[in-house]
């Protein structure tokens, strides 16, 4: 072929019943052309491109756009797609941050909100205040016994 269109795509699921299941990785797609290598400027392929096919993500780290047609995409975590744009944490706690090229009816959201990052604080929170709690009322049993152990009735 002389002429590069554009940088190849990490992944591609193609044809329907094919499906490809994301739980960790890197995907970076290729890179487009300068107008030095090849004439013209091309664009930078998709992290993913799927044309009839599913995707599920769940994990992993995306360096390029999701590209779907006549698809569907199921991204679990604490995410969110508005305005053409993936955001959040997926469920392996790694963060997205993607164009969306397609239709939002394609893609559902499979929300958790156990990774997100107000609820890990809140989580976090709420172990010290539990390990603190517990370190006291056993300093206090302890502290108890140790005192009716030698104490003269």
């Amino acid at each position: 072929r002389q002429t590069t269109t554009r940088g190849g795509d990490a992944v591609q699921v193609l044809h329907a019943g094919s499906e490809a299941v994301f739980k960790g990785g890197v995907f970076t797609p290729g890179a487009g052309c300068t107008v030095q290598v090849c004439g013209q400027p091309t664009s930078t392929g998709n992290s993913v491109q799927v044309l009839n096919g599913k995707a599920t993500v769940m994990g992993g780290k995306f360096n390029g756009n999701f590209f779907c047609d006549q698809c569907d995409i199921e991204i679990h975590g604490c995410v969110e797609l508005k305005n053409g744009k993936i955001t959040g944490n997926l469920l392996d706690g790694s963060r997205i941050d993607v164009v969306y090229d397609g239709s939002e009816n394609d893609v559902m959201i499979v929300y958790d909100d156990s990774v997100c990052p107000e609820k890990q604080e809140e989580t976090s929170s709420a172990t010290k205040n539990r390990t603190f709690q517990s370190t006291t009322l056993r300093l206090c049993i302890f502290s108890l016994i140790f005192y009716l152990s030698y104490s003269k009735f």
